[in-house]
């Protein structure tokens, strides 16, 4: 799971770099895509690891851009798109 972790980490840095600030609102690690494979607990484990490793990114690179949250995958978005209804 680690090694789809690293994956999904990679994909959010080339949305970073590709949206040149216009990222607004991304999912990433969506249980769904790896239920079949994992257990619920590592999914989790993962996903807590994996925003870890965003909020660091972006407290170091965007700060006070972007919030992250987790659920059912993990969402990254700009504040303006958390506070929409």
């Amino acid at each position: 799971m680690y090694e789809e972790m690293e994956e999904e980490f990679q994909q959010f840095l080339i949305d970073m770099e590709e949206a040149e600030n216009a990222m607004v609102f991304a999912q990433y690690m969506d249980e769904d895509d790896y239920e079949d494979d994992y257990g619920n607990n590592e999914i989790y484990e993962c996903q807590e690891k994996f925003k870890k490793k965003v909020r660091d990114w972006l407290r170091e690179n965007k700060p006070g851009r972007y919030i992250v949250t987790g659920g059912y995958n993990v969402s990254v978005m700009t504040l303006d798109e958390a506070r929409k209804d």
